[in-house]
C-alpha cells in the first residue's frame, strides 16, 4: 500500500519504466493507495492472505527464485523480528539492474501489523542492503509533497522564551521527518 508520498518519490526517481514489480506487505487494509493502481502487472506478497495479496510467502523463510524489475518494500521492515534477515532474502528478488524502493518509519508512533520493532534511518537501510547502489534518499512527513531529500534536519525560525520570560526568534534544528525513503539500483 502506498503514501502519496510514496508515489511522489518514486515517480521523481525512478530512471525508466517497470513491468515487473513485487510488493512486499501487499495487504490492503484500507487506509493507503493500492500500489496495483500505478503497476497493474504488480504481485503482491504477504504473510497471510487478503486483499491485494497474491502470494503468501513469510521471507524469514528464505529468498524467492522470481526476479523483479522492482521491488516495493514499504512500512514493512518495522514489522520484522530481523530485518537484516528479511533484506538479505528479499534482496535477491530483485533482477540484476533493477529496483529496490524502500521505505520505513523514521519517527512514527507504534503501530502494529501484527507487531512493530524498529524504526530507522535512511543509513540502516543503506547497511541492510549493501549490494545496491542508491540513486535517491530522504525524508517525509504525512503531509503531501514534504520531503527533505539528502538531509535530515531543517532550520526553523522559533519564538523561544528564555529564563526571564523574554521572547526572542532563534535558529533551531528540527528533525519535521516520519518516514525513510531510498531507491537503490542492485549492482
Amino acid at each position: 500500500m502506498a503514501h502519496c508520498n510514496e508515489l511522489h518519490f518514486l515517480e521523481k526517481h525512478l530512471p525508466r519504466p517497470v513491468t515487473t514489480v513485487l510488493e512486499i506487505g501487499s495487504h490492503n487494509y484500507g487506509h493507503a493507495m493500492p500500489w496495483r493502481d500505478r503497476y497493474p502487472a504488480l504481485t503482491g506478497l504477504d504473510l497471510t492472505p487478503g486483499p491485494g495479496v497474491d502470494l503468501v510467502y513469510d521471507l524469514m523463510e528464505g529468498p524467492m527464485t522470481t526476479q523483479y524489475e522492482l521491488v516495493l518494500c514499504c512500512s514493512v521492515l518495522e514489522h520484522t523480528r530481523k530485518p537484516w534477515i528479511v533484506a538479505a532474502h528479499l534482496a535477491p528478488s530483485v533482477a540484476p539492474g533493477g529496483f529496490l524502493y524502500c521505505t520505513v518509519p523514521w519517527s512514527w508512533r507504534r503501530h502494529e501489523y501484527p507487531i512493530d520493532y524498529w524504526r530507522m534511518s535512511t543509513d540502516a537501510i543503506k547497511t541492510l542492503f549493501p549490494g545496491f547502489a542508491w540513486i535517491a534518499e530522504g525524508y517525509s512527513s504525512t503531509e503531501e509533497h514534504q520531503f527533505q531529500e539528502h538531509q535530515s534536519k531543517s532550520v526553523l525560525k522559533c519564538d523561544v522564551k528564555n529564563l526571564d520570560g523574554q521572547s526572542k526568534m532563534t535558529n533551531i534544528n528540527v528533525v519535521l521527518t516520519q518516514l525513510s525513503h531510498l531507491l537503490g539500483r542492485k549492482l
